[in-house]
């Protein structure tokens, strides 16, 4: 006896059905409005070249100086050469813009451009990057499905050009995030402090200059993939009194112009790690 056909709210909701269920690959292409998953891209594709996109909603979550923002599309960059070295790739774009067609989409239509005259595919982490339905809503409304309508909208502002995800365009909004959360390595947060993680912590926070950081202490911590707490608690920590002359002693991290610059002094000093 065959497998019965998997409905399109079955698509979405998981993938908890038995193994066995066969689901027909001309129904996952009408599900996504022609998205497609990259290894199938790639199949239909053969040779072509792999042009990477990714966006944020807002400034905040681009970060200070597109700090987070950068991290994600290089997360996407790396992810899209390990499955499919072989294949040239374009410079991504990447810019903070809404996913809703209603407004307009300035950096997908800037990759498509680029897209266009030689055939490549647009590559994204996933359904979201490329499209939000104007019914989504993150709290209300998070696992909301783009219509047919709007799916063929977004091929008309991407001039035809293949488009593909590197996580399953059939995913929902939380089987989304797991995997994003895998892509860029930050699963787990560090609850102690090490040279390595402080090192990194300073060189990223930049100077301190009319009591601001080069990038905000918040921006950072999300970059690195360490809660607030952590880096503020890394800043409020005392310089070792063994590095500094009398008139320095009981200064703080957060004291200095430079963290990162006193912090390669201090370790030349000690001949020891500092943390750990």
């Amino acid at each position: 006896m065959k497998n019965p056909p998997r409905s399109p709210d079955k698509l979405r909701d998981g993938f908890e059905e038995p193994t066995n269920v066969i689901i027909p690959y001309s129904e996952l292409v009408r599900e996504t409005g022609g998205i497609l998953h990259l290894p199938d891209a790639l199949e239909q594709h053969r040779g072509a070249i792999l042009l990477p996109y990714n966006r944020t909603s807002t400034y905040k979550q681009a970060g200070t100086s597109n700090i987070i923002l950068q991290a994600k599309t290089d997360a996407v960059v790396d992810e899209t050469f390990r499955l499919a070295p072989e294949h040239a790739q374009l410079v991504a774009v990447q810019g903070v813009e809404e996913g809703k067609l209603s407004v307009r989409r300035k950096w997908l239509i800037e990759a498509a451009e680029q897209a266009k005259p030689n055939g490549s595919i647009i590559v994204a982490a996933d359904l979201s990057r490329f499209l939000r339905p104007e019914s989504y809503h993150r709290r209300t409304n998070p696992d909301a499905w783009p219509t047919a309508e709007e799916f063929a909208w977004l091929h008309e502002i991407t001039l035809g050009v293949p488009l593909a995800t590197l996580a399953h365009p059939t995913l929902i909004e939380s089987q989304r995030h797991g995997l994003a959360t895998k892509r860029t390595g930050r699963a787990g947060r560090p609850s102690s402090m090490t040279d390595e993680l402080a090192k990194w912590i300073f060189c990223n926070l930049g100077c301190r200059c009319n009591g601001r950081w080069s990038n905000s202490i918040r921006s950072v911590a999300e970059y690195v993939g360490v809660s607030l707490g952590l880096v503020q608690r890394l800043l409020n920590k005392k310089i070792p009194c063994e590095a500094c002359c009398q008139s320095e002693r009981g200064l703080r991290w957060k004291d200095v112009h430079s963290p990162i610059c006193q912090f390669r002094i201090v370790r030349k000093i000690l001949g020891r790690p500092i943390f750990g």
